[in-house]
């Protein structure tokens, strides 16, 4: 739709005309269901240390990329602009657009897809998460605390493995 907004017609002015004007006039739910749909990111810091070692690099990169573009789609709907991820190009003209956003934000952006998957690098981490290659505490059942006790966003903590129940026969 924004090239839609950007053309010039070749044949049939007319017609580019009332599509420009119907588009330019962003309606406000569209705004409020472009950012519900965005706003959802996969809490990768959770499970952070498990990865780490397995060799998820792909995985790693999904991730940041989906991340990437929630962030970009929610952007989009508080600043009344049209996204879509489907060949997603000149991030940096379409974020210069934007007067809602942070700072930098293409570049830091791109810095999340230069690091190393391996600790995280890039990725933002909950907060009072600790630092790659911290080891984390355990509780008195073994499992590990968590970086915030009082946060109840995040479910028990990973790592625990249930016992196994035996069925009496």
């Amino acid at each position: 739709m924004s090239g839609t907004l950007d053309c010039v017609a070749v044949h049939g002015d007319e017609y580019i005309a009332r599509w420009k004007a119907k588009i330019r006039d962003y309606p406000d739910g569209l705004a409020r269901a472009m950012v519900e749909r965005w706003l959802k990111f996969f809490p990768v810091w959770y499970v952070q240390d498990a990865l780490d070692a397995r060799d998820a690099t792909v995985w790693h990169f999904q991730i940041r990329t989906e991340t990437a573009y929630n962030l970009i789609g929610i952007l989009a709907g508080l600043n009344r602009q049209y996204f879509t991820t489907f060949q997603f190009k000149k991030m940096r003209r379409f974020l210069d657009q934007m007067p809602i956003k942070p700072e930098r934000l293409a570049d830091r952006l791109e810095d999340v897809f230069r690091e190393s998957p391996v600790g995280g690098g890039g990725l933002p981490r909950a907060p009072g998460a600790r630092s790659a290659g911290a080891r984390p505490a355990r509780n008195a059942r073994g499992g590990r605390e968590r970086a915030d006790a009082t946060d109840r966003r995040t479910p028990a903590p990973l790592g625990l493995r249930r016992q196994p129940t035996v069925s009496a026969r």
